[in-house]
């Protein structure tokens, strides 16, 4: 079931976001409509997210916007919503594959991106239940600073749980293949940032 930010700032429900991403986007909003913080601070200032991670809950009242865990707002009987509730149809998109299985695991990435890409990627078990949180890098870094990873840190993670495997008895010829195309794959994104870097653009977003 959707429900409305408008209902939200009605006091109708708290909204749970599990991931800094979520609390980031919601916060976002609210600035919009001119909400602050009950202290009176801007609502921009801090997200107060890694009070209780992906815990956190939000609430707006007659004075401003709040936050607890989400045990605190059981044991007072709010109604509780998941950010995804408040966003399932215009925030979020399912990251599609013919190569990837969706048996066990699936992967959400925000549907309206800046910079050319999508940045924020959310896995989830089949059953819905989040398992974690990956923001990338947003914008280039000599004009946003690193706010993310980068595609090359995720590549560098696998080659190393894969040469783990195959000093196992889990070693395959199809883990060997693997490696080497994702070396393959570092050895051109670290050419094509080389030519940046020979063109005086590396960091920024020109061409």
């Amino acid at each position: 079931m959707t429900h409305t930010i408008e209902e939200f700032m009605n006091n109708a429900f708290v909204v749970h976001c599990v991931t800094p991403y979520e609390a980031d986007q919601l916060l976002k909003v609210l600035a919009n409509r001119d909400v602050r913080w009950s202290t009176g601070k801007h609502i921009l200032e801090e997200t107060h997210w890694g009070v209780y991670e992906n815990e956190t809950c939000y609430e707006v009242c007659n004075y401003g916007m709040q936050f607890a865990d989400r045990e605190c707002f059981r044991e007072d009987d709010y109604i509780i919503i998941k950010f995804k509730d408040l966003y399932n149809d215009e925030k979020s998109t399912v990251l599609k594959n013919d190569l990837i299985t969706q048996k066990y695991t699936y992967i959400e990435h925000e549907a309206d991106f800046t910079a050319n890409a999508p940045h924020h990627f959310d896995v989830h078990k089949i059953n819905g239940e989040h398992l974690c949180h990956i923001d990338f890098q947003e914008g280039a870094i000599k004009e946003s600073g690193v706010n993310g990873v980068m595609g090359e840190d995720l590549i560098a993670m696998v080659i190393t749980r894969l040469e783990a495997f195959q000093n196992s008895e889990f070693k395959c010829r199809e883990n060997a293949c693997a490696i080497t195309k994702l070396e393959e794959a570092l050895m051109w994104l670290r050419k094509r940032t080389i030519g940046r870097e020979n063109r005086g653009v590396e960091g920024t977003h020109t061409v």
